[in-house]
């Protein structure tokens, strides 16, 4: 393996390799998956990102196979290509044109100004295929909330003393890291995050929550209404009411009872602490996971019912 600190294949030699027979290409792109310097930038990246050294290597392949249709869609754009002989054997191509427009074309930054190092190339097509993954697959967005999750020390504390330092109590500031864990997952499912420092994401997630300057008032769960005026005691009132009872203990009955003991728990005003000590889960972060998804089965299973119910009439 080659062990130097520097890359010394340059993008015209990779280029030009990968218009070359096959032999020559898969020769070139395996002197880039055994160069220890990008290997070690690669797996750092994307355990930075809740990734494993596994998801480094799969990311790495297809960018190699991305990088590969790009070149040969440069060099021919109105080619479909199958099997590859060498491009440069037409007489027709001139490679030093050819090379340093495909070269330009893609490892050229015009935001910078400048040629992307192989390094930095690499590096940015492993957060983008790592973020755009993310956001459509489910399995993975879990694995990047584990990862955050089980840092319960470190970042929890600096989480914590920021927001104590810009004037929140001490239970505010846990409930603003709490929030966090429930919005975290729907920005990586959107368009949010873009790569990198992923519990730096986090942190600054928290930060930018806004909190009113009195205690957050829970939202009511789907089916109750306390906008009605308390001191209202009109018999209309309270049939609404006690209809509305009726049909969320419903619907929280079809959701489980895991679920269901969540919900009520959150809603009656206990933290998320305490409601992983009395409903089983393994943590506040992960009660606070598993209430952010009851609350969008519970969202799904109303949604579902008011659309049969409007069919059927």
């Amino acid at each position: 393996m080659n062990t130097s600190s520097t890359i010394e294949t340059t993008y015209d030699e990779l280029i030009f390799a990968i218009l070359q027979d096959e032999a020559t290409r898969d020769d070139a792109l395996k002197k880039l998956t055994q160069h220890d310097t990008l290997n070690e930038e690669i797996v750092a990246c994307t355990k930075l990102m809740g990734g494993t050294e596994n998801d480094a290597f799969n990311l790495m392949d297809d960018v190699l196979i991305d990088l590969v249709k790009s070149i040969q869609q440069l060099a021919f754009p109105n080619k479909k290509i199958l099997n590859l002989n060498s491009f440069f054997d037409k007489e027709e191509i001139k490679p030093a044109p050819l090379i340093k427009k495909i070269r330009t074309a893609i490892f050229f930054d015009k935001n910078e100004n400048k040629e992307k190092t192989i390094v930095e190339f690499f590096i940015g097509k492993i957060k983008k295929g790592w973020s755009d993954q993310l956001r459509i697959n489910e399995d993975l967005r879990q694995q990047v909330m584990n990862f955050i999750a089980k840092d319960q020390t470190d970042l929890k504390r600096r989480i914590v003393g920021k927001m104590k330092s810009l004037g929140h109590t001490n239970s505010q500031a846990e409930d603003i890291y709490q929030q966090g864990f429930i919005q975290l997952e729907r920005l990586l499912k959107g368009n949010s995050y873009h790569g990198g420092d992923v519990k730096g994401f986090f942190r600054s997630l928290c930060i930018n929550l806004k909190l009113n300057e009195r205690r957050i008032t829970k939202p009511d769960l789907p089916g109750e209404s306390h906008h009605l005026d308390k001191h209202d005691h009109s018999m209309e009132l309270q049939m609404v009411k006690n209809e509305q009872k009726k049909l969320l203990e419903n619907w929280l009955s079809q959701l489980g009872e895991k679920c269901r003991q969540t919900l009520q728990l959150w809603n009656d005003g206990f933290s998320m602490k305490e409601i992983a000590e009395k409903a089983g889960h393994e943590n506040a972060a992960k009660a606070a996971l598993a209430r952010f998804r009851c609350m969008g089965k519970l969202q799904e299973l109303i949604d579902f019912q008011s659309w049969k119910k409007t069919d059927l009439a």
